[in-house]
């Protein structure tokens, strides 16, 4: 790793003596410096080594960030900054430039910061602005902040270069208070480029369907569009104007609150006191013509074209859509309009009620089933068995269809033995549904051999079994990637068995696990140790703990045998409580580990421990976990845990057959300074100091002091609640 900070700081200096030479570095070069600087150190590029201002100008200041309204305000103040006579050539072209540089923006802010002066005029001096992203839904609780967007570091941090924020960490928040001054004026709110902006996605509450599209009239050139959430209605006739105005667009994410059909049939509603007659809709369009055969014909009828002229949207390729209510009765609308307008289509979703978009708070998943359920039972025959036709009509118009996802809709065995046996060369596939109780590898033979990618949510229910479950995605030969959500009574071996080529793993919503078998034996070798542990400090405990722990993996060497086969790459857990034998379970193929707003049941009252000896980690994320007691029975994540006052970071080896292994302490209690930090990262703590929290269990402060410490045989890179961790022996190499 390149010592940023040390380089910097040494050649200032020299580079401020000669500007000329800095500002005409080679640009080999300065590929090179970008090679081996993480998205943090370019930071400390632009705003340690200011003489290398114009050198690093375009290279660094591609991305920007704002996450603080206090850097809004820095960075407008920048932008505006008037051009003193005094300056030089050089320097006017420079002041210039800076506006000019900027290629994609992302506000990640409230919505009442988003709401003040410097936020709308920010984008007027970027005129060469090609992406545009912003952020406004923010979890109540106070982790999600770092320390950086609260701290005194405002002061000068008021243009944190970064990577763009992925969307679904911006649309996963609260639901923001209903007033919404930007969801009305969304399309005078910010003054944007109309030739060169290519990527709008906003995360506004309460968009106004409207102003929305009086935004877009004025942004052809768009080719990704997210919009996250429309106040009101979503029709098709609205997607019809998105088209016509935007005609480049390539990829869509819609979020709104209802819709409404507009066929020309009408449901028919259960009346009061009357039984329902299963022979009563026997006379209907689907006695009349095979929808096998001829699925366009009850197509025509059921859903007529509009009287004008459809516009085609032939470059599309992503569509996603989610309905908070009324998706659900006529998710056939849209697979008729997509059939119809989107030739080329590879990726399409449907959704119903949204996380980030259920008012009633921690509503349990259960009830929405169950809601879903209700629906499915009185909503009108014709509509059910319509879905069946418009899904083949929908597979004859988008052949090219790779990636299909339906969460939280009700989808009976028939309409999902349409999708298996549609013939499409399905790569993806979501549902909220036990898929494989009524499959079989037989009769859906073509559609396991094409996919790879597959994303569940609550997919063990009654009757199905984990039992089945496994059978079902060992039958999957070729799957990579997969995503389980709402899992209980999870095991990892087990479903590592099941599909030991799995690449990448995501798992979320998860209830506490039970012990493992690496566990339990790795407690066998360690009872002589336990036995006096009591009489040993706490740094102590967790070193003999350790060593016990190497010392049975050293000896054990058919696990390794076992795991050789094992292709996890990728690891990623969130809104979990997990048991520390968890993380026993993990394979040593995994090179990147992320946890994520979970909860850990520490053994000890105020301690918990994350034991990986055999991973050799690029990359380890932690962000938001939080100590839960162990006595604790709750099987979903609250914000009612303690918060990590000190994580400890051990990486350890062995050389012969002795234990070199050193901890790192981190301060991560919100009341410790960081104003000596120059980069985006964290400092460990003097042993001494670290030595006195930990043996402070009762903590002599107001508040109790709770320790995490988290061991593994190396670690690349480790972040911890968005701040990356800093070795002691040099400061500007990560861990």
């Amino acid at each position: 790793m390149l010592n940023v900070e040390t380089t910097i700081t040494s050649t200032k200096e020299h580079v401020s003596s000669n500007n000329n030479n800095a500002t005409s570095l080679p640009q080999d070069v300065l590929l090179n410096i970008d090679a081996y600087l993480w998205p943090e150190d370019r930071y400390a590029c632009l705003f340690v080594c200011r003489q290398w201002y114009t050198s690093f100008l375009t290279k660094f200041y591609t991305n920007i960030t704002i996450q603080t309204a206090l850097q809004c305000e820095k960075l407008c103040n920048l932008l505006d900054m008037t051009i003193a006579p005094s300056q030089t050539k050089g320097q006017q072209q420079q002041q210039q430039s800076l506006g000019h540089a900027a290629r994609e923006l992302h506000l990640d802010l409230s919505a009442e910061d988003l709401e003040k002066l410097p936020s709308s005029r920010l984008t007027n001096q970027l005129p060469s602005l090609r992406s545009f992203t912003v952020s406004s839904f923010h979890h109540n609780n106070n982790n999600n902040k770092s320390p950086h967007s609260c701290k005194t570091n405002d002061e000068e941090n008021y243009g944190v270069v970064t990577t763009a924020a992925s969307m679904s960490s911006s649309s996963c928040g609260k639901i923001a208070p209903s007033r919404s001054i930007i969801g009305i004026s969304i399309d005078t709110f910010w003054t944007l480029p109309s030739t060169t902006l290519t990527k709008l996605h906003f995360s506004i509450p309460r968009l106004q369907r409207e102003a929305t599209i009086r935004l877009l009239r004025k942004l052809p050139r768009l080719t990704s569009l997210y919009l996250n959430w429309i106040n009101g209605s979503w029709l098709c006739s609205d997607m019809d104007a998105v088209h016509q105005y935007c005609p480049e667009l390539r990829q869509i994410w819609i979020f709104a609150e209802t819709f409404h059909t507009l066929s020309q049939v009408q449901e028919q509603r259960p009346r009061p006191n009357h039984p329902i007659d299963e022979d009563e809709e026997a006379e209907s369009i689907f006695d009349t013509v095979d929808i096998m055969e001829h699925p366009e014909q009850v197509v025509d009828v059921l859903f007529p074209p509009p009287p004008h002229v459809l516009a085609v949207a032939k470059k599309l390729t992503h569509f996603h859509l989610s309905i908070y209510r009324g998706l659900p009765d006529h998710m056939s609308d849209w697979f008729v309009y997509a059939g119809r307008t989107y030739p080329n289509l590879k990726s399409f979703t449907l959704e119903t009620r949204p996380k980030h978009l259920d008012r009633v708070g921690e509503r349990a998943f259960e009830y929405d089933l169950l809601d879903m359920l209700m629906t499915y039972k009185w909503a009108s025959r014709t509509w059910k068995q319509a879905e069946i036709p418009s899904f083949r009509y929908f597979v004859q118009r988008c052949p090219h269809v790779t990636a299909i996802n339906l969460f939280q809709l009700y989808l009976n065995r028939q309409f999902l033995g349409s999708i298996f046996a549609c013939g499409l060369p399905v790569k993806h596939f979501g549902s909220t549904r036990n898929i494989h109780s009524i499959w079989t590898a037989e009769d859906n033979w073509y559609f396991s051999e094409s996919l790879v990618s597959l994303s569940l949510q609550a997919c063990i229910t009654p009757p199905a079994t984990n039992a089945t479950f496994m059978k079902f995605l060992g039958s999957l030969a070729h799957l990579k990637h997969l995503t389980l959500a709402r899992y209980e009574h999870f095991a990892l071996p087990s479903l590592l068995d099941a599909c030991p080529g799995l690449e990448t793993l995501v798992l979320e919503h998860l209830a506490i696990t039970s012990p493992s078998r690496t566990t339990m034996t790795i407690g066998d070798n360690t009872n002589n140790i336990d036995d006096n542990i009591n009489n040993l400090t706490f740094t102590q405990q967790l070193q003999q703990r350790q060593w016990g722990q190497w010392q049975s993996n050293f000896d054990d060497d058919s696990e390794e045998e076992d795991e050789a086969y094992i292709s996890l790459k990728q690891l990623t857990i969130r809104q979990a409580v997990l048991k520390e034998s968890f993380f026993d379970d993990i394979p040593s193929s995994v090179k990147s580990l992320t946890v994520e707003d979970s909860a850990i049941i520490g053994a000890d009252i105020f301690r918990a421990t994350i034991q990986m000896p055999s991973l050799d980690l690029d990359t380890l994320i932690i962000n938001h976990l939080l100590f839960e007691a162990q006595n604790s029975m709750r099987k979903v994540v609250k914000q009612t845990g303690q918060q990590f006052s000190v994580i400890g970071v051990q990486c350890s080896s062995i050389s012969n057959n002795r234990i070199n292994s050193t901890t790192q302490w981190y301060d991560f209690r919100d009341t410790r300074k960081q104003l000596d930090e120059r980069i985006l990262g964290i400092r460990p703590m003097a042993p001494k100091d670290a030595e006195e929290m930990l043996e402070d269990d009762e903590g002599t402060t107001d508040e109790a002091i709770y320790g995490l410490e988290v061991s593994c045989r190396s670690i690349q890179k480790a972040c911890i609640n968005n701040l990356r961790l800093l070795d002691a022996a040099a400061q500007h190499k990560v861990l």
